[in-house]
């Protein structure tokens, strides 16, 4: 076994023992035709190490676990109702360890909670319950983009929410506690699943309770938001416009105070009022109509599901015949229903008002007048690929065309952070300058033969990628990696190199030039690494492409004669 041993190594030995300590390695390029991209199985065999690919666990702290909304030291009514919602920490849509759970990963979940005062004053002492409303879905979830059909994750975290009330008839400050209980959960690579550590944290805050008609918190309560009727919206359909008859007619409707950024819908307070829209009408001021007169209706296309930002949009279309070769005047009446938030039940109710919003416009029988949705598809061109990507690289150029046609006269583009991506407002052209995410808007107005024109692109900007220096080494022959410039606006690289089977990923917090040096790589041994940049940004991490992987032999560090005294 080690004559063969040593046939087989013995170009691998003439090789390294050209190589000192001091020597810069010879790089060994899978391409090439007569060089392979791993070491000889004897080598590995002779090193006796296991085939096996280790990523280290991702840990989180318990101290990262959250407790929100009750203040410490503050003082509040008797009686009053006080929400608050709790996050464990390392569980959340965008954690390493819910996208990608790598064995003995911990993260925490809160499970019950307890309110308790430390005097006896207090009328009610003593308060437990768990989650009665387990909020994961507000935020955190994921949505299908309606162009890609592919599935995002919205940034948040999972928030555990809950209330309760206290009462106190003594009017100084009574002490009270309120405890979060979690429990801590270690990830099983071996079953894919988690499993509950026999260790339970729990985090608390401590407030005081107060019996007077106000509240003595520093902080006053919070108003109830009140949105105003003037502000619904009834879209697309122009006042004194004259349609064509016999086309149809496309509008939308918005409710004041509805929609997903709305402080109703993410917070609501009580006596917190919103409107909704519930149907609608259209009818002719003009008793010389000989066409139809009266169309009314329900929504045939309620988009709410279909939005993740910005408004509920409530869509309907229909159309209006005339004979006559005049104007006909029509009408189109929205109806909305006004509702006022219930704080102590946790839901809206329906108010015993509506109100209604009108618009009025005119149908004339002539082909001049086509009315007709704006037939834009734009798509996002990267190296004249026609596929709408929406991965781009940091310090990258790239153009936003419509398929197929030219653009419009008048059209406009906007980026939602211009410190992550850039547009020409009037070209199109976007700029990519860091990694984060942006949202390019491109409107278009209505013209005489179509109607106006909006669309929303979301992209994603990730770090350009790293250019390596020749590898150097230590002299002790440990590897010391470098890039040949900064990565500006990063926060730092990923390292991951393979010796002897094994995989192994480092992440480097450096804002400058990568200087990294390997110490758990064995000098005199084969490996291979390759290198990214990545940027934090929250609790998200945005990361380039890794490198080509490169096999390379480090040198082993040069042994001293032996001193050998003479005998003469």
């Amino acid at each position: 076994m080690k004559k063969n041993l040593n046939s087989k190594l013995l170009p691998w030995m003439l090789l390294v023992s050209t190589i000192s300590a001091s020597t810069q390695i010879h790089i060994i390029h899978a391409a090439s035709e007569n060089s392979f991209s791993e070491p000889p199985a004897s080598y590995l065999e002779e090193e006796n190490q296991e085939n096996t690919s280790t990523l280290s666990p991702d840990a989180v702290s318990e101290m990262d676990n959250g407790l929100f909304w009750i203040d410490e030291g503050t003082t509040y009514r008797s009686g009053a109702v006080l929400q608050f919602y709790a996050t464990g920490a390392g569980y959340g849509p965008e954690e390493p360890q819910e996208l990608n759970p790598i064995d003995q990963s911990v993260r925490y979940i809160p499970m019950d909670w307890c309110v308790a005062s430390t005097s006896s004053s207090g009328s009610e002492t003593s308060i437990t319950g768990v989650w009665t409303e387990y909020s994961e879905v507000t935020s955190g979830q994921t949505y299908e983009d309606k162009d890609t059909h592919e599935e995002y994750y919205k940034p948040g975290e999972y928030r555990f929410k809950d209330s309760f009330c206290l009462n106190t008839t003594s009017t100084s400050s009574v002490p009270f506690t309120l405890t979060v209980n979690y429990q801590k959960q270690v990830y099983d690579g071996q079953t894919d699943e988690w499993q509950n550590s026999t260790t339970a944290v729990s985090k608390s805050v401590n407030f005081y309770i107060r019996n007077v008609d106000t509240p003595v918190s520093p902080v006053p309560p919070a108003a109830p938001d009140i949105a105003s009727e003037a502000d619904n919206g009834l879209f697309w359909i122009d006042a004194g416009v004259t349609y064509r008859s016999g086309a149809t007619l496309h509008f939308y409707a918005t409710g004041a105070g509805y929609g997903p950024e709305e402080p109703q819908e993410l917070n609501p307070i009580d006596q917190s009022v919103r409107y909704v829209p519930v149907n609608w009408n259209v009818a002719s001021t003009s008793a010389s109509v000989s066409g139809s007169q009266n169309t009314k209706g329900a929504w045939a296309d309620y988009t709410e599901a279909n939005h993740t930002s910005g408004e509920y949009r409530f869509k309907g279309s229909f159309s209006c015949k005339t004979t006559g070769s005049s104007s006909v005047p029509f009408i189109l009446t929205v109806n909305y229903q006004k509702q006022v938030y219930d704080g102590a039940n946790g839901i809206w109710r329906n108010s015993s008002s509506t109100v209604s919003r009108k618009v009025y416009f005119y149908i004339k029988n002539t082909e001049s007048v086509p009315l007709k949705p704006a037939p834009y598809k734009f798509r996002l061109y990267i190296d004249n690929n026609k596929a709408n990507n929406s991965k781009i690289e940091a310090a990258s150029k790239h153009q936003l065309r419509l398929d197929g046609a030219l653009l419009p006269s008048k059209v406009s583009f906007t980026s939602s952070n211009k410190k992550i991506a850039k547009v020409n407002k009037k070209t199109g052209k976007i700029t990519a300058l860091k990694a984060g995410t942006a949202t390019i808007t491109v409107k278009s107005p209505a013209t005489k033969k179509y109607q106006a024109f909006s669309k929303k692109i979301k992209i994603k900007v990730i770090p350009k990628p790293v250019r390596l220096k020749p590898i150097r080494y230590t002299q002790t022959g440990h590897p010391i990696i470098k890039s040949t410039k900064a990565t500006r606006g990063n926060t730092g690289y990923i390292i991951q190199y393979t010796q002897f089977g094994t995989t192994r990923s480092i992440k480097v917090k450096q804002k400058g030039a990568l200087n990294y040096t390997l110490k758990k790589v064995t000098p005199g041994s084969f490996f291979s690494y390759s290198v990214c940049a990545y940027r934090k940004v929250g609790n998200t991490t945005y990361k380039g492409k890794m490198s080509v992987p490169t096999w390379v032999v480090t040198p082993r560090p040069a042994t001293p004669t032996p001193y050998i005294r003479s005998l003469i």
